[in-house]
């Protein structure tokens, strides 16, 4: 490992105790792979430098980048980092002016943090304000403005108005043809000349705004890395969620990063998902054009985040379960000298139900989200069944009306397994094993067949399954179940009364508790 990458003190990583994903040494590697890139070969010249790093959505790309960002604040001396949000900032026209004025306080703040003398402050300030008048005319050329209004006032012509009548068709009247026609062809023709020779040194002015901000910005971050090693370089600029935002700010936003911000000493890394961006160039320059060739232009490096084991996430999920552990049965088959409704018990049903279901990451959370929503509504005398909880939870994300019908054509095998395989394409499996008295017996388990059992108890009334089945094998899974819904039976019951399940009320509390807002 090079000496460039800064390794922290035991106290600064505690931004990496929730990495349940394991991701942390992909930023440690990410991290020298980009020191690599821009400032080892010459520290004294470094490089641009842009990254893509690549996963779908609800694969925890967010997460990750805010732990490697403290990583790299925490490091000594640290990184300068600016973290930007595409999709919070998409409501605003121009995605450029929203990045600078980010950009910009970043550098100020990194000024006033980092600076030892107020000397140094004054220059890079300085620095950092000319770049922002550079930047500010690259963006809005006057010439430009002056050029349009010589066009107006030679031929009462607007430049706009100019432009969208190449677009019409020659057989439509216009009544631009009206205000040529007043003011005659030679007027036309000195307008045009004055406008596109102000476009040209329009042009030239913001080839050179451009240079400019970039020397500027440059130069500012040469001081504050090279004064008492104030910072290290290069300064990371992470760009979030740029997948989600509107296709026109989304590339936008990606042609400013390449030709605006392409500075020596600046690392862009683009979290997103790569497909999806390309859906997004397609829908800017048509279905026909070549996005992801495009975008593989747009990006020096692109990194594929590794997809995030389920198991993982489950725990981190389920680190609220204190809340419930009194109450909670995983409705796992049971094992001998295994503890009874674990949290790894837990974790394994929850994953269970997150295969069977093919939930991402994102999906994940709120179907638990849902789950503890609902859980809420359980009495507190009541045990919490989390496998049938979960398993509802899922089936009301994937298909709220699937749920609704199975609800209400009680104990229809027909109807449940064509809402099943509706929502379940690839059911997923565990093995079981059943304790013999010199052996063990192996069976295979389908979710779908712990899912019926759990549904028909639903409906049923206690006292007549109590009576049907008094016995109930401990290790008969998934019949094994009903034990513990058995369990809520009364020591002494009433002659003809009617003892229906808690679980009856499962559907209704996933129900009103799905509609809470998925969380972004």
């Amino acid at each position: 490992m090079s000496e460039s990458l800064k390794v922290l003190n035991d106290h600064e990583v505690d931004h990496w105790d929730g990495d349940r994903l394991k991701r942390k040494g992909y930023s440690l590697f990410l991290t020298q792979y980009l020191l690599n890139k821009t400032v080892e070969p010459d520290p004294h010249s470094p490089k641009p430098f842009t990254l893509a790093l690549d996963a779908p959505w609800g694969q925890g790309k967010s997460h990750f980048i805010d732990a490697w960002m403290k990583d790299l604040e925490l490091s000594d001396p640290p990184n300068l980092v600016m973290k930007f949000d595409a999709w919070k900032a998409d409501y605003l026209v121009d995605p450029l002016i929203a990045f600078m004025a980010a950009f910009k306080n970043c550098l100020d703040e990194s000024v006033k943090r980092h600076c030892p003398s107020e000397d140094l402050k004054q220059t890079i300030k300085e620095k950092v304000e000319f770049a922002v008048k550079q930047a500010r005319r690259a963006l809005f050329p006057a010439v430009m403005q002056v050029g349009a209004a010589a066009l107006k006032a030679t031929t009462g012509i607007a430049a706009h108005e100019l432009f969208e009548f190449t677009k019409e068709s020659p057989d439509q009247p216009s009544e631009l043809l009206g205000k040529i026609e007043e003011g005659g062809i030679d007027a036309l023709n000195e307008g045009l000349d004055k406008f596109f020779e102000k476009a040209l040194e329009g042009q030239n002015e913001r080839t050179f705004a451009i240079e400019a901000f970039k020397e500027s910005i440059a130069a500012a971050l040469k001081l504050l890395s090279s004064e008492k090693k104030v910072i290290s370089m290069p300064m990371f600029v992470f760009i979030d969620e740029l997948d989600r935002a509107k296709p026109s700010f989304s590339i936008a936003m990606l042609e400013g990063i390449k030709h605006l911000f392409d500075i020596p000493g600046v690392c862009f890394v683009v979290s997103t998902n790569m497909e999806q961006l390309a859906f997004s160039v397609n829908a800017i320059y048509g279905s026909g054009f070549d996005g992801r060739g495009y975008l593989k232009r747009m990006f020096d490096a692109e990194y594929t985040l590794p997809p995030a084991l389920g198991e993982s996430f489950a725990r981190l999920l389920l680190e609220n379960v204190h809340y419930f552990e009194d109450s909670i049965v995983s409705g796992m088959p049971a094992r001998q000298g295994a503890q009874v409704d674990s949290k790894d018990e837990l974790i394994e049903a929850f994953s269970w139900v997150a295969r069977a279901f093919e939930l991402d990451l994102r999906s994940q959370r709120k179907v638990m989200d849902t789950v503890w929503a609902a859980a809420v509504g359980i009495p507190n005398d009541k045990k919490i069944f989390f496998l049938w909880l979960s398993i509802i939870a899922a089936w009301r994300h994937k298909s709220p009306e699937g749920c609704i019908e199975i609800f209400n054509k009680k104990n229809d095998i027909t109807t449940f397994e064509k809402c099943w395989q509706q929502v379940v394409k690839h059911d997923s499996r565990i093995k079981v094993m059943i304790p013999k008295s010199f052996n063990h017996d192996e069976r295979i388990v389908m979710l779908k067949e712990v899912a019926w059992r759990y549904f028909q108890a639903t409906f049923e009334n206690l006292e007549k399954r109590s009576s049907a089945e008094p016995d109930i094998n401990l290790y008969d899974y998934p019949d094994s179940v009903l034990i513990k819904i058995m369990d809520e039976l009364p020591r002494t019951r009433l002659m003809h009364q009617q003892y229906p399940p808690s679980i009856g009320s499962y559907f209704s509390l996933v129900s009103t508790a799905g509609h809470f807002s998925d969380r972004a």
